[in-house]
């Protein structure tokens, strides 16, 4: 299985970008409301320096949101499409976050994962991500990856 190709977005990624979101997302809605769905093409547009994409065969399968944050470097709405899923799409987005965030003269890179959602928090646990305190929002954890000095 050959690795899909990371990089950054550019605008012509930015309805791709909200398939993959809605897609990854809207299966939750019922239970409640994801923050990703807030997204829309204007936000997206907007903060496009902040989004990698992963792609195979020149269709993006899998996004990921990506931005410095005070001491540590923040990533949140991982997505990938149905049919990516289970083959290194949100892993290799994963490691490209890390890459950017070394880059940038960061050690920590953290996520506040929904607990209820206990496959997702399994997914970050098996990739380094570590409990590091409860999120504000009562719902959430945080969780941290650090790549040392």
């Amino acid at each position: 299985m050959t690795p899909p190709s990371v990089g950054a977005a550019g605008g012509a990624d930015v309805a791709a970008i909200l398939a993959v979101l809605d897609g990854a997302y809207w299966p939750f809605a019922a239970r409640f409301r994801p923050t990703a769905l807030r997204e829309n093409a204007d936000s997206v547009a907007a903060e496009l320096a902040t989004w990698l994409v992963a792609r195979e065969a020149d269709q993006v399968t899998g996004c990921v949101k990506h931005y410095p944050d005070g001491d540590w470097y923040t990533l949140c709405f991982l997505a990938t499409r149905a049919e990516s899923r289970r083959r290194g799409h949100a892993g290799a987005l994963l490691d490209e976050v890390a890459v950017r965030a070394r880059s940038a003269g960061h050690r920590t890179v953290r996520i506040a994962l929904r607990r209820s959602l206990t496959g997702n928090v399994d997914f970050f646990v098996r990739h380094g991500y570590r409990y590091l305190e409860p999120f504000p929002t009562g719902e959430h954890d945080l969780y941290q990856l650090s790549m040392g000095a």
